[in-house]
This record gives structure tokens, C-alpha cells and sequence, in this order.
């Protein structure tokens, strides 16, 4: 598994696996399976189908990709928390603000690039006008309001 993220040390050690799971999941393979059902220019994904398409059902096996055989009465999910990852990975690249800013929390902190530490706001690096929606963690990052302020008016070709 490639990260896409390497934990900060001060974090690392207070991740949870169900946190690391999600940090280090390379989503490289999901998304060329969803490219095109993604608006990229949308801050908010609302794909009834996407799931789906994110997680296919596996005759016998765990859809979120896990490698664990389903028993019993078991159709889709191997365990709980392979439920809960899927749906973790799913509300994110979906845009469902309070499950990135949890996430980018536990991976960046609460710090702006200026150092400040209160007013934050999570930003797309890349712009959803320009592609930014629909997006993985490394396309956040937090910004007070003074900078997310300068930033989006450069991104949208404003004066400051």
C-alpha cells in the first residue's frame, strides 16, 4: 500500500486503525473506476450510484477491498469496520465536510501556513472551479480566514 499521506510524528501515535486505514489508503484504483461519474466541478457529490461503483460487490469476498471472505449471512462487508472504511473513503471524496475536516485533523492538525490556529477553514488546493470537487485528503489544507481570503481571490483572479 502506497500512502498518500505520512502521518506527522506528533499525530502518528494517536491514530486509531480505523483513522490509518483511511490516511493510507491510495485511492489510485477507486477513482479510475468513478472518474466518470464524478463532477469534478461540484464541491459536493450527490451519486446515489457512486457507492456502488466505488465498492462493487465481490462474489465471496470483502468489497472494500480487504481480501477477507464472507461466511454466514455476510453479503457485502467482512467486518464492521470494513463498512465503516467504505463509508469513510466514500463521504470524503463525496465532499461531506464533516468527515474531511475529522480526517484532515487527525493528519494535519489545526494550523494555517501562517501559524495561526484560530478561524480555520478547510480549502481545496486545487479550486472546484477548476477540478478541485470530488477530490481526495491531499486536496484539502487549512487556512485562516485572512488567508483563505487571499487565496481564493487569487484563484479566482481578484484584486486583494
Amino acid at each position: 500500500m502506497n500512502p498518500i499521506f505520512k502521518p506527522l510524528a506528533k499525530t502518528a501515535s494517536k491514530l486509531t486503525p480505523k483513522y490509518e486505514r483511511v490516511l493510507y489508503f491510495d485511492p489510485s484504483e477507486l477513482y479510475s473506476r468513478i472518474t466518470p461519474y464524478l463532477d469534478v466541478h461540484k464541491r459536493i457529490q450527490r451519486k446515489t450510484k457512486l457507492f456502488d461503483k466505488m465498492f462493487p460487490k465481490i462474489e465471496g469476498q470483502c468489497s472494500c477491498g480487504c481480501g477477507k471472505s464472507l461466511t454466514g449471512k455476510q453479503r457485502r462487508w467482512a467486518t464492521t469496520q470494513c463498512n465503516t472504511f467504505a463509508t469513510d473513503v466514500y463521504f470524503i471524496i463525496c465532499g461531506y465536510q464533516g468527515t474531511v475536516e475529522r480526517f484532515m485533523l487527525n493528519y494535519l492538525g489545526y494550523k494555517c501556513s501562517c501559524d495561526a490556529d484560530l478561524g480555520l477553514e478547510l480549502d481545496h488546493i486545487i479550486p472546484v472551479k477548476h477540478g478541485g470537487g470530488g477530490c481526495w485528503l491531499n486536496n484539502y489544507q487549512w487556512l485562516c480566514n485572512k488567508c483563505h481570503r487571499i487565496k481564493t481571490n487569487k484563484d479566482f483572479g481578484f484584486k486583494s
